[in-house]
């Protein structure tokens, strides 16, 4: 989801330690955005309350479900 973007920064957990990734964007609404490049197929994305996360800091991860993209055009 575009909420999970902080511009062109994505907050991913790996092993329980945030870190930060610069993400591609080939297409943004208001709702979803196409990520070209910087994340794996499986990432665990932080999609909420990026300002109370930093990079290095160790997390618990609680996992949600993600909604379906959206139809082509």
């Amino acid at each position: 989801p575009t909420r999970a973007l902080l511009v062109d920064q994505a907050l991913i957990v790996n092993q329980g330690i945030v870190h930060s990734r610069t993400v591609g964007v080939a297409f943004r609404t208001l709702d979803f955005t196409e990520v070209t490049s910087g994340l794996e197929e499986g990432s665990h994305v932080i999609v909420s309350d990026q300002d109370k996360f930093r990079p290095g800091e160790v997390v618990r991860q609680r996992m949600v479900a993600s909604p379906p993209p959206p139809n082509p055009p």
